[in-house]
């Protein structure tokens, strides 16, 4: 009985033997049917290792799953050896071999899941990975163009920054050209100013020396009148005061050289003392006949060099008419009538008393 138990433990092995190497023959075939992963691709051997993994794996389990029931049931046998006869040996041959052959269409549908579900996971990763070196390309595209355009700009910047600096160049060279006319025009406006200054001081002495030689000139006209006036036989010649009310004399006199109907010179001294200080006035002289209205001889001009005011009147027609003469404090520039208070008053009907 031990020899048939021995004997039937070795057919088992036979048989677990003939299952494996029947097993990793199939296991093989489905390997080599299998087309070969692309070698450029490292993604691909991956997935096709794994796949090969799998399948191993698989086909190991499903060994190992027949092959435990197996040996569980050997000691079993093992212990009826030693009670029971032998048996024949190829009895239990057929046996095994019918045990192992029938998970076959098992492993063979497993097997082919296991080929679709790989290949859909590498058709699926062949998808991704093309879908990712076009995206890499456009990424590197894309990273190639903002390189350039980031050249371009550093360009660019670079000769905005050599424009600036030309510009502040200039600008500073501006500025100082600018401050320098600033203090050249600054050096011609005092200069300006200065000669304006001394104009202003020439124009006024040359208006005086206009006004005095136009006095000059009058002078030297009225002193030829005058002479004429001196010489004649019928002059008139008298000294004309202001009397105050206490009978003094005041102090405003004149002095009149009259050739009846001809000529009249009229010397006044003294006129201003009846005028406030600073105030503007002219002294205008008048003359009047019988029941005739006052008639304008003229304004008083002031000799500075004798310090008095003078007239000088030769209108033959008025003088035949006028029968006496008076000084009046009229504002600047005159009046058409006598407004102002008299100072100084002369009669004209009176004999020549020079010669």
């Amino acid at each position: 009985m031990a020899a048939a138990a021995a004997a039937e433990h070795a057919d088992d092995r036979v048989a677990d033997r003939f299952s494996l190497d029947a097993a990793e023959e199939r296991l093989m075939q489905e390997l080599d049917r299998m087309p070969a992963p692309e070698k450029k691709r490292s993604p691909g051997k991956l997935v096709w290792g794994l796949a090969a993994g799998v399948v191993v794996a698989g086909a190991l389990g499903a060994l190992w799953g027949m092959h435990l029931p197996v040996r569980r049931a050997n000691p079993a046998s093992s212990m009826e050896a030693h009670n029971t006869p032998p048996a024949p040996m190829p009895a239990p041959r057929a046996a095994s071999v019918q045990k192992t052959a029938q998970p076959e269409p098992l492993i063979e549908e497993a097997e082919a899941k296991k080929s679709d579900e790989l290949s859909k996971q590498l058709k699926a990763s062949k998808t991704r990975y093309a879908q990712l070196s076009v995206t890499a390309k456009e990424t590197q595209q894309q990273l190639a163009e903002l390189q350039a355009q980031e050249q371009q700009i550093s360009n660019e910047r670079d000769a905005l920054q050599q424009e600036l600096a030309q510009a502040q160049a200039q600008i500073q060279t501006l500025k100082t050209a600018s401050a320098t006319m600033t203090s050249a025009v600054q050096n011609q406006n005092l200069r300006l100013a200065d000669l304006q200054t001394t104009v202003d001081v020439l124009n006024s002495s040359l208006n005086e020396k206009n006004r005095l030689l136009a006095l000059d000139k009058q002078f030297l006209a009225h002193d030829r009148q005058i002479r004429n006036l001196i010489a004649a036989r019928n002059l008139y010649i008298a000294d004309i005061y202001d009397v105050k009310d206490n009978g003094e004399t005041a102090k405003p006199f004149g002095r009149i050289f009259y050739t009846k109907n001809t000529s009249l010179v009229f010397y006044g001294y003294d006129l201003d003392k009846h005028v406030r200080r600073n105030k503007l006035v002219s002294f205008q002289a008048w003359g009047s006949g019988n029941d005739q209205p006052e008639v304008s001889l003229g304004l008083f001009s002031k000799d500075g060099k004798q310090k008095c005011w003078i007239l000088h009147f030769n209108n033959t027609k008025t003088l035949a008419r006028l029968n006496k003469v008076f000084v009046t404090v009229e504002p600047q520039g005159g009046s058409n009538k006598p407004t102002g208070k008299q100072i100084l008053m002369a009669y004209l009907r009176i004999q020549p008393n020079h010669p």
